[in-house]
């Protein structure tokens, strides 16, 4: 009876295909589990996918580029344009991200643990508020010095300005 060597999360069936091409050649003893990030619609997604299915195994995380692998940075493998020999390489040698790391990386990020209280006041102000400026007016702070804290924060999750912040507070954030 043959035992299952991996598990794969992806909505793109041109992914799924490959990786059971790369998977049918490969010797490995452990399982592993691919996770195409950006095919989650939000982080609770993503977290229960993983947490439900990849208890202690090694996770190749895959990104477009997208949301959500911008927030896990330091945790992505693959992009989806590298070679074959990367990939290759990342599946018998690449970085051993388990399960629980990248659990608990999403855990972080939603619950807000790398902010400080006045940042955390920011996100709630930018998730009352349609814009970036209205969010400024609601918390009665010139736009310019609210664009700068907004900026900030978007650094710290490895996105480029504070309308991506904005977006991705009001797009993938679920408060629970």
């Amino acid at each position: 009876m043959l035992q299952q060597k991996y598990i794969v999360f992806t909505q793109d069936t041109y992914l799924r295909c490959s990786i059971d091409a790369l998977m049918q050649a490969s010797f490995t003893e452990k399982i592993l589990c691919f996770c195409d990030v950006d095919s989650f619609p939000t982080l609770d997604a993503l977290y229960r996918a993983i947490e439900s299915v990849c208890t202690d195994t090694r996770i190749i995380t895959i990104s477009r580029g997208l949301w959500l692998s911008r927030l896990l940075g330091t945790l992505v493998d693959l992009e989806m344009t590298d070679d074959f020999y990367k990939w290759r390489l990342c599946i018998f040698r690449g970085q051993k991200n388990h399960s629980r790391k990248v659990i608990d990386k999403i855990l972080s990020i939603r619950q807000l643990k790398t902010l400080t209280r006045r940042e955390i006041y920011v996100i709630h102000l930018l998730l009352a508020a349609n814009s970036v400026s209205e969010a400024a007016k609601l918390a009665r702070i010139d736009v310019k010095f609210f664009q700068a804290i907004t900026i900030a924060i978007a650094r710290k999750y490895n996105l480029r300005n504070s309308n991506e912040l904005h977006f991705f507070v009001r797009k993938f954030m679920l408060w629970s």
